[in-house]
């Protein structure tokens, strides 16, 4: 089977692209041209359900795909650095510029002082802006344009189209850094590489358990009969999906159904669990799910039992995964949702310092670091873990008095009722 690889890119790479990846029979290739990043993220929205990768160039565009948060494909990147770089090393040093004459935005600290290296070129004086983590396009256009203006630098090397096109409007020289073939080579190997792992942890096996409600408080029933005529109406449409997946399908009574299928097929049937699956025939009814997956169905059994005790603690319908690192992930579809690792060691030292659970703990951190806060209030724990307020006050003074956070400030914003107050996670745990 061909792996469906995606090429999110610029105009001016598109060809080359094209040449080098034509020359893979294990890819499958759709290629996308964009014109600015809104255009990119339409793209990207649109299309990936359909794509098994992502492929982009350059890191400014990978750190600029992550902090949008709207790509649940693998990504990948091409780098721009070795050879590269050497390439336009060569051409400007043939033009009469000297290395000190260059301001560089496309590497990371790490690739930079090793073609640096590399090179025998480390005593120059190089402006650099190192592309380690998400900016701003205009960030970078700064950095040029304040280095070309105080004569640090002649001329500016970038990956970006669209930084080049800013520059050259404010009429500062600038040359593309476009990869190499080997460049192109190396990471395509990575996906097949991958690609050939996932596949064997797309055949682990995977549980999924639903729990529907038979009768409602308004609902009337005569006899046991009719719960086993409702079990067998819920048994007939599950039907559909349960072949869709490939799975096997056991009733065990009181609502409950389980599905034996492979976690690539729930991978596909969820969109990598990002989302719910589709269909009334799983919607209806349902209280909520749980998907576990394992080396063996024991463990994937337990995981997705696990995996639903966390979704029944939600709003009806809600889905949970536990995979096979113990890792939690839900609610699916969700704004808000968490993800967060049963063994990690940070949460286990933590859970350990505290009255309170790894899951808990776990959910909290995952929630923070979604919303890319240094702080919560009560009140947004209320509505992320779906608890009381009062329950999460609780929790939030309890890891106070543990010395895990530290009441820091307080806000109202409506200048009405009990001011917020914020918690903050403490640096040296």
């Amino acid at each position: 089977m061909k792996i469906k690889l995606g090429f999110f890119i610029e105009a001016h790479i598109a060809d080359l692209l094209q040449a080098v990846a034509g020359g893979y029979e294990e890819f499958d290739n759709s290629f996308f041209v964009y014109h600015s990043y809104e255009e990119l993220y339409t793209l990207l929205a649109d299309r990936q359900r359909e794509l098994d990768a992502v492929l982009v160039h350059g890191q400014i565009d990978y750190w600029r795909i992550l902090e949008w948060q709207g790509c649940h494909k693998p990504l990948y990147y091409i780098s721009c650095r070795g050879a590269s770089l050497f390439k336009v090393f060569c051409a400007l040093l043939s033009q009469k510029y000297s290395i000190s004459d260059m301001s560089i935005d496309t590497l990371s600290s790490a690739d930079f002082d090793t073609a640096l290296e590399e090179t025998g070129i480390s005593g120059e004086r190089i402006s650099f802006l190192p592309a380690d983590f998400y900016r701003p396009l205009e960030d970078y256009i700064a950095f040029h344009l304040a280095s070309y203006k105080a004569k640090r630098s002649k001329i500016a090397l970038t990956s970006s189209g669209f930084i080049c096109r800013e520059l050259e409007k404010n009429k500062i020289p600038c040359k593309m850094i476009t990869p190499v073939r080997v460049s192109m080579r190396t990471v395509f190997n990575r996906i097949i590489a991958d690609f050939r792992i996932g596949q064997l942890e797309d055949r682990q096996v995977a549980v999924q358990v639903l729990e529907y409600t038979l009768f409602n408080s308004t609902d009337e029933f005569s006899s046991p009969l009719d719960i086993y005529a409702k079990e067998l109406s819920i048994s007939q449409n599950l039907l559909e999906y349960t072949k869709s997946v490939r799975g096997s399908l056991k009733s065990v009574g009181n609502g409950r159904f389980f599905i034996f299928t492979t976690k690539g097929m729930l991978k596909a049937a969820t969109d990598s669990f990002n989302s719910i699956p589709s269909g009334e025939a799983l919607s209806k009814q349902l209280r909520a799910c749980g998907i576990g997956v394992g080396m063996d169905a024991c463990t994937a059994e337990v995981n997705a039992l696990v995996a639903m005790q966390h979704a029944l603690s939600y709003e009806q319908g809600t889905y949970f995964v536990l995979d096979e690192h113990k890792k939690l992930l839900g609610p699916l579809g969700n704004r808000v949702n968490f993800e967060l690792n049963y063994q990690s060691e940070f949460l286990q030292k933590l859970s350990s310092k505290t009255s309170i659970s790894i899951t808990t703990l776990g959910k909290i951190l995952s929630f923070m670091q979604q919303q890319d806060c240094t702080a919560i209030s009560s009140q947004e724990l209320a509505v992320a873990l779906n608890v009381l307020p009062r329950s999460a006050r609780r929790i939030l003074t309890t890891l106070e008095n543990d010395g895990v956070m530290l009441a820091t400030a307080s806000e109202n914003l409506t200048n009405k009722g009990r001011p917020r107050i914020l918690y903050k996670l403490l640096e040296d745990l």
